[in-house]
């Protein structure tokens, strides 16, 4: 997951999650694109690339991806063939709810489970990365006092109510890696 700004119109994005690194960006239309950040032709990080608005280009050789399928639609070196179905870049499903895109790494999978919150609408606040599991930060928040009556909505996901005004206040645990975990938090 990251948050929904950063995948801004005609930006590419760099995230991570469980240790497979995605580029994101966003088309013209406002949807947003999950891909794995390699170009399938020789590798390069598609978020070093350029974003056109309804395709995104590898900077590398200029191959050229479509909004939606990341379906390969133009190859430079040789402009009149048209790239088949091999010419992909890896996509993966990805939904944008709470000010956050949420992630489905799984090949050929449906859209990403995204826990259902009590209240909204939220304002996304600013993420820190920690070296912890996220099972293991999700323990030391839970056994904090400061964080008293923070419960856990799911593995990956923990409500709390931290300020005296008992504002909501969501941490959502990122696994980047086997032993990294981004904090991201966002109050209602």
């Amino acid at each position: 997951m990251t948050r929904a700004p950063e995948a801004a119109k005609r930006h590419i994005a760099r995230g991570q999650l469980l240790g497979e690194e995605l580029a994101l960006w966003r088309d013209d239309a406002g949807h947003v694109n999950v891909w794995a950040n390699q170009c399938p032709h020789r590798g390069v990080r598609l978020s070093i690339g350029s974003n056109f608005g309804d395709r995104l280009k590898c900077r590398y050789h200029g191959w050229e991806f479509t909004s939606g399928t990341a379906q390969c639609v133009a190859i430079p070196a040789h402009p009149d063939l048209v790239p088949g179905k091999p010419y992909r870049a890896r996509a993966f499903a990805a939904a944008e709810k709470y000010g956050y895109v949420w992630v489905n790494l799984g090949t050929g999978a449906g859209a990403p489970s995204v826990p259902a919150l009590d209240s909204g609408p939220f304002v996304t606040l600013r993420s820190i990365v920690i070296r912890a599991t996220a099972a293991q930060v999700a323990e030391r928040l839970l056994s904090e006092a400061a964080f008293a009556g923070t419960r856990a909505i799911d593995e990956f996901t923990l409500d709390a109510r931290i300020d005296e005004a008992g504002v909501p206040t969501v941490m959502l645990l990122q696994p980047l890696d086997a032993e990294v975990t981004a904090l991201h938090a966002a109050a209602g």
